[in-house]
């Protein structure tokens, strides 16, 4: 009886899964964190805030899911500045749901 290899069929699976689980877990992140963005508020003016908020993504790449924003004040709002308190966003939105996330990757790969 010949040996058959299910190798390359299994590789090609798993690597799908690992896509699918940093996708849904880019996504996750991401929400989290524009829900604990901070959005400026100017009353008496007809500027309104949203612009960072509006800004947050992800990205994934390789083995890799980047969240973040390209809005160049982003690192003054947060991680504050002497005159101003840090706002963080995505460090806790990460870190205050990782079981979550492992739930997230443990479903993908079911």
């Amino acid at each position: 009886m010949a040996h058959k290899s299910n190798y390359r069929k299994v590789a090609a699976q798993l690597d799908f899964k690992k896509k699918q689980a940093l996708e849904k877990v880019g996504l996750f992140v991401e929400g989290e964190s524009v829900l604990r963005c901070p959005v400026g508020q100017y009353p008496n003016s007809a500027r309104t805030g949203g612009n960072l908020r509006g800004s947050i993504g992800h990205k994934t790449k390789g083995d890799t899911v980047w969240i973040g924003t390209n809005v160049e004040y982003a690192p003054y709002v947060f991680l504050g500045t002497k005159y101003q308190v840090p706002q963080p966003t995505i460090r806790p939105a990460v870190f205050e749901n990782k079981r979550k996330i492992e739930g997230i990757v443990e479903e993908a790969y079911r």
